[in-house]
């Protein structure tokens, strides 16, 4: 899009019973995928996941575009209910990339 936003795709995953090494099995197979697709000429990327244990939900991150993000939700086996749409935040510098200045650092 052409607005200067940073947009990426969510996969949300209602997943009953999914725990840790179901998660590292999905980022695995996701991430292989991925380079299997990339070889074939298709620009999607697998940016990893979010595990909420307590409602047994999983959330993919991607960016590319809406169909190639299917492709690779199919190819990985993606158990999800939907994929969104969202636009990213900047991410904010750290202190120590010296953008955040306290009292100390200001004479």
């Amino acid at each position: 899009m052409s607005d200067g936003q940073d947009r990426g795709y969510l996969a949300e995953c209602l997943w009953p019973g999914v725990g840790e090494s179901d998660l590292r099995a999905l980022d695995a197979r996701t991430r292989e995928c991925a380079c299997t697709l990339a070889d074939e000429g298709i620009a999607v990327r697998y940016l990893g996941s979010l595990l909420v244990p307590e409602d047994e939900i999983v959330m993919c991150f991607f960016r590319g575009s809406p169909d190639a993000v299917r492709l690779l939700a199919v190819c990985a086996g993606i158990p999800c209910e939907r994929i969104l749409e969202g636009i990213c935040a900047p991410r904010a510098p750290s202190r120590r990339e010296g953008h955040m200045r306290g009292p100390a650092h200001q004479r």
